[in-house]
């Protein structure tokens, strides 16, 4: 690695190359070849110049380097030596660096981890994707969808229809169904808006004015004769009105 010197001459003269590791972007390493032309003190040592040489070129390559990519080698050995054109002639302690380039390449095993650390990175932008879409759906079902049977209804059916697979798609039997349902629960239905108040008042009565309530209430079910409603209210409030068990 020492400089070629023309006899007394303040001519440009090229250092022999030398190779380097120089970090990238993550850490990873190029191998990096350097060949520089300068102009120097002949009296100076070349070990010295070279030294020097390498000192003006490197604080321009070293940077550059740091902001490339390994897995683009070739992308990176062009941006590098475009650097190196537009900052070039640059003087440094005795000696005048005229033009400099580099070579560069990346070894399998530095090529591999960053093939692998890419693809981890690529795997957790579309886990995190995937995550946001499942909350955006989550959030549709419960303030559509799960407002009401109505709603829950219709998404069925419009899911069934719009996946337009044979044998899945609803027969006649099905969408007139459906349409019986949502005409029952649709929040048009006064009965569904009554319902609704009724829950709202219920949950705004101190406890011995509800159980009162309710007592009125199981006692008009059961004047009118109607078993099936009865025993769901006794499942849920208990056979006197008041909580399951209770009495």
């Amino acid at each position: 690695m020492r400089g070629r010197h023309k006899e007394g001459s303040g001519h440009p003269v090229w250092l022999e190359p030398f190779r380097d590791r120089v970090s990238g972007r993550e850490g990873f390493r190029f191998e990096v070849e350097y060949r520089i032309e300068f102009r120097g003190d002949k009296t100076d040592s070349p070990r010295r110049q070279m030294h020097m040489c390498a000192t003006v070129v490197r604080a321009i390559v070293e940077p550059a380097l740091a902001r490339c990519d390994v897995l683009r080698p070739a992308a990176a050995e062009q941006d590098v030596n475009l650097e190196l054109e537009l900052r070039l002639p640059r003087e440094g302690p005795g000696v005048m660096v005229t033009r400099a380039f580099i070579t560069v390449c990346v070894d399998d095993d530095t090529t591999a981890s960053a093939e692998r650390l890419a693809r981890a990175r690529q795997n957790a932008k579309a886990d995190a994707v995937e995550r946001d879409r499942l909350r955006a759906r989550m959030a549709f079902f419960e303030e559509e969808v799960l407002r009401d049977q109505a709603s829950v209804r219709l998404f069925l059916l419009a899911e069934g229809i719009g996946q337009g697979k044979a044998g899945t798609s609803p027969s006649a039997s099905d969408i007139q169904d459906a349409a019986d349902e949502v005409r029952q629960w649709s929040r048009k239905n006064k009965w569904v808006d009554t319902a609704k108040i009724l829950h709202e008042h219920f949950d705004s009565l101190p406890d011995d004015s509800l159980l009162a309530l309710l007592a009125t209430l199981r006692d008009s079910i059961k004047d009118h004769d109607n078993q099936r409603l009865l025993d769901r209210f006794n499942d849920i409030h208990g056979s006197h009105g008041g909580p399951a068990g209770a009495g």
